[in-house]
């Protein structure tokens, strides 16, 4: 850690640059100003509020002594560990919130001085506050689960603040949906000299999520370093395009020079913004340009994982730890046993590497069990040029779709993939339970079964952006598939395998299905919805499949003039050699009960409908 008087210099600077006020008044308690403010009155200078857990201060709980603060006060917290969930919401007096270190510049202060959100919330939620200048200097934040409903930044929360300073922390060890450490929406966010390090993000941003309209500004003299975070978008930092460009200036990342999978800026499409400007001078590990071994019982990840003897344990640390490189294409061969979180500690959902493989030892015995509270891989950008194969998939749950995920894998513009050889069974989400596919090119799904999903939509692709889009299906099987115990709430109503292309424009999704089964499937349409649900397979916006050997039977639609397979909004679907039967209500259907101006087809050929 550098010093404070340094700290404060750069603050400053960067403070005019924005064309603001600084009012240095926060950080004047030194040492010998704070005997003379106390010897002046009150009214002349800004306070300082003391937190003691002893008693002897003025307060005993931070939170408290926020709130009695007024505009230019100091909040100084002796040591301990604090279990507090800090709110400032509509709050509009500039503040400071720090350890002793803030006047002592001892960094022992920052180590003893800790705000832990015990899992209950964020650490600290800054909510609507306006122009305050809050700062936050000298503490460890930790154990913080994330603010409000969709449990945003496990760390620190900041919505609409125009002006806040993070200064000298360690934030480690939090966990959200979106920015496990720090969460930026609406707001301006100023990091000097900070540890981020060991959080984790179910979606993006394992250490930062710039999510919406926010400037975050990187101290170039007194660096942070942000590594070894986990998320399945941007492990260190995530930013979507609604924020402009970004200058990110570290003294260590995970790795000296971050890909897509570490830091990454991507559009509402996921494509790349590569609107990022990276410096870093550190990096924590080495990637390692070698295949991979794991084993989830006998492995450890301290090992090297170069040999089965010196395996790691957790396939989360394997795909972090590998290089990802286009000249010498690499594989993470997965030995049998269960990887859960409760058996080998896996971190669910995985972030995929491009050109690197996932291979189990065998689809049987190499089992990815969710333990029905995660789901199991969510990509990040143009993933290209890999294979997972040979696995289990089993108790994956996702209830939550703010960020349109899915009980199984989610794969987000893929290119040249495969997965093969593969079961899923046991799992459940409202919108997608098996696997779904935006945006692919050159898939090729081979030997998958889809056993026993709950929720929403087992198998989905699609893609309505640049033309000639192409995958390939043989062996799938979709079976005993469902709606979740409250469909008519939930919106997961069941239903098999959909397929679609763009509205306005041909030619931009089309493929081959060789030997699918769809069988024994249910789907319970909400009663409010217009006739006409189907349950197998769905045909829309100008898709264009051969279907070939095909088994469809035994589903139901329990609703109004339903279908098996339904092709609409201008896809065709060419039928060889394949059998319609048993269905209720309708085998096949050719548009919808919503009229549409383009023209459905269907071309049968050697079938039993």
């Amino acid at each position: 850690m550098n010093t404070r008087s340094n700290i404060i210099k750069t603050r400053a600077r960067t403070k005019r640059l924005r064309a603001r006020p600084l009012s240095l008044t926060p950080f004047l308690p030194l040492l010998l100003l704070t005997s003379i403010l106390y010897l002046l009155p009150s009214s002349l200078f800004p306070a300082i509020l003391t937190v003691k857990q002893d008693g002897t201060g003025d307060f005993t709980i931070i939170q408290e002594a926020c709130m009695a603060a007024n505009s230019g006060d100091t909040v100084l917290v002796w040591p301990g560990t604090y279990y507090e969930n800090i709110l400032l919401e509509q709050f509009y007096n500039d503040i400071t919130i720090a350890s002793l270190y803030l006047t002592t510049q001892d960094e022992s202060y920052i180590h003893n001085t800790i705000i832990d959100g015990n899992q209950n919330g964020s650490c600290i939620a800054l909510r609507n506050t306006g122009q305050a200048e809050i700062v936050v200097c000298g503490f460890i934040i930790q154990n913080g689960s994330g603010y409000g409903e969709n449990k945003l930044g496990g760390g620190i929360y900041a919505k609409n603040a125009s002006s806040v300073s993070i200064i000298s922390n360690i934030i480690k060890n939090n966990t959200a949906k979106g920015g496990g450490g720090i969460l930026v929406n609406s707001s301006d966010l100023f990091l000097s000299d900070n540890i981020i390090c060991h959080n984790r993000a179910i979606s993006a941003g394992g250490g930062i999520y710039n999510l919406y309209e926010s400037q975050i500004e990187f101290d170039p003299i007194h660096k942070n370093s942000i590594y070894l975070n986990y998320a399945p978008i941007g492990m260190d930092i995530g930013k979507i395009s609604y924020s402009g460009p970004m200058n990110i200036i570290l003294d260590t990342c995970t790795v000296m020079k971050p890909d897509y999978y570490f830091i990454y800026s991507f559009n509402v499409y996921n494509f790349p913004n590569n609107d990022l400007t990276i410096s870093v001078d550190h990096g924590k590990i080495e990637p390692v340009n070698s295949n991979l071994y794991v084993n989830p019982e006998s492995g450890n990840d301290n090992n090297d994982g170069l040999t089965p003897e010196t395996a790691l344990r957790t396939v989360s640390w394997a795909c972090t730890k590998i290089a990802s490189d286009s000249s010498n294409p690499l594989n993470i061969y997965l030995m049998d046993g269960v990887y859960s979180p409760s058996t080998n500690q896996e971190r669910f959902p995985f972030n995929g590497r491009s050109f690197v493989s996932l291979v189990g030892e065998s689809r049987e015995n190499t089992i990815f069990d969710a333990d029905s509270s995660y789901f199991f891989y969510l990509s990040d950008g143009v993933q290209t040029d890999f294979c997972i194969k040979n696995l289990t998939l089993q108790n994956s749950y996702e209830d939550d779709n703010f960020y349109m995920v899915c009980g199984g894998m989610y794969f987000l513009c893929c290119v040249e993939a495969t997965l093969q050889n593969i079961t899923v069974k046991n799992c459940q989400d409202n919108s997608s339970s098996g696997m779904g596919f935006d945006y692919p090119d050159k898939l090729l799904l081979k030997k998958i079964s889809f056993d026993n999903l709950k929720g929403g939509r087992v198998l989905g692709m699609g893609n309505s952006l640049a033309p000639g889009k192409t995958f390939r299906c043989e062996n799938i099987a979709i079976r005993n598939c469902g709606p979740d115990d409250d469909p008519i709430q939930t919106g997961g109503e069941g239903f098999g395998m959909g397929i679609s292309g763009s509205l306005p424009y041909l030619d931009k999704f089309s493929g081959k299905i060789t030997n699918l089964q769809i069988t024994d499937n249910l789907r319970i349409p909400h009663p409010n919805w217009p006739p006409g649900s189907s349950v197998a397979l769905s045909l829309n916006y100008h898709a264009t499949v051969d279907l070939i050997n095909a088994t469809i039977g035994n589903n139901v639609v329990d609703g109004e003039q339903g279908y098996a397979v339904n092709v609409d909004e201008g896809s065709e679907l060419n039928i060889y050699n394949s059998i319609f039967l048993g269905d209720s209500l309708y085998e096949l259907s050719l548009g919808n009960y919503t009229p549409s101006i383009f023209p459905a087809t269907a071309n049968i050929a050697y079938s039993n409908i």
